[in-house]
């Protein structure tokens, strides 16, 4: 964290992640992840975040229960 930034949420943010949450965030999201959606759901409206994010996390090797800290982005 600099000294400008304004909590976690903040410098989470300036490195190029959307927290799940505003305070005290225990996860977050890359912007790429997020613009690669975007593009995916443009091509194919059907797709939805949740398949989207079940596959992306099953890709990583998350955990079944840590798909849940997601659910707040839908």
């Amino acid at each position: 964290m600099l000294a400008e930034d304004k909590g976690i949420a903040a410098a989470l943010i300036r490195q190029g992640m959307v927290p799940c949450t505003p305070f005290g965030p225990k996860h977050a999201v890359s912007m790429r992840l997020l613009a690669i959606y975007k593009n995916l759901h443009c091509r194919c409206p059907q797709l939805s975040i949740q398949s989207f994010l079940k596959g992306s996390l099953d890709m990583q090797g998350v955990r079944k229960f840590m798909r849940n800290s997601f659910s707040i982005l839908t």
